[in-house]
């Protein structure tokens, strides 16, 4: 997937967001067969459930439908799916347009939809005006450069990426990169990034087939006893007791 100058591979925990009148393509690199699914939303669409969102009750009623609310525009990144937007998506996927009845079903989850990624967007929010700049368009930039590193730890599937290039695909320095990082996001990278292996971990752990020692392998550790080690220390038990009390 690429949007202007950010290119991201988009696995399948994640989706990517970009915006009305932003160009993109996309490209898939597969032997099988892959499903893609874009969901576009109307500016009127948006511009109507952002003004529910947040308007007084009372300007809503006196302005009605021609309530002024400001463009949201979204960061161009990777989001990592969870449970109750895979929720949304399949309620929305099982929608028929057949009759006008199924048109209001299919609008309302339309609407839980965008409601679920403003949250999600306001929570981005916070983290850009975490980052300690006095203008709010350079807050913005650092953040757009932070959430191309962080692409870039989604996208690296065939080795874990260091600090040094990290910081280059941010065009930041190494050191001011790693700090920024940490008041953005609340960890370092390595922190970051071992976190996600972990709960990769626990997916992988769900399939009794896969041996432990092939697990730690797929997620990078140099051997089973280092992955058991973390393992242990995170969540308390060994791999072999989660997978345990899992299945």
């Amino acid at each position: 997937m690429q949007s202007r100058n950010h290119e991201a591979e988009i696995g399948e925990d994640f989706y990517f967001i970009s915006n009305r009148f932003q160009p993109y393509t996309l490209s898939i690199n597969s032997n099988k067969p892959v499903e893609t699914f874009n969901i576009h939303i109307g500016e009127q669409f948006s511009e109507g459930v952002l003004a529910a969102l947040i308007q007084p009750a009372d300007k809503l009623l006196n302005n009605g439908p021609q309530a002024q609310v400001p463009t949201v525009a979204f960061y161009n990144r990777l989001c990592r799916k969870d449970e109750r937007f895979m929720q949304l998506v399949k309620a929305l996927r099982e929608c028929s347009l057949a009759d006008s009845l199924r048109q209001m079903a299919f609008e309302e989850r339309m609407e839980a939809l965008l409601v679920y990624l403003l949250h999600q967007h306001r929570n981005v929010l916070r983290q850009t005006e975490s980052l300690p700049a006095t203008k709010s368009s350079t807050r913005i930039e650092l953040y757009r450069r932070l959430s191309i590193a962080v692409d870039n730890i989604h996208s690296c599937t065939d080795h874990n990426p260091n600090l040094d290039e990290l910081a280059a695909s941010a065009c930041l320095s190494k050191f001011h990169f790693l700090r920024l990082f940490r008041q953005a996001y609340g960890r370092s990278p390595y922190q970051y990034m071992q976190e996600l292996r972990l709960e990769k971990a626990r997916k992988l752990l769900q399939n009794p087939s896969v041996p432990v020692h092939e697990i730690a392998l797929v997620l990078g550790f140099d051997n089973s006893n280092s992955f058991s080690r973390l393992f242990r220390q995170r969540t308390g038990l060994y791999p072999s007791q989660y997978r345990l009390a899992i299945n």
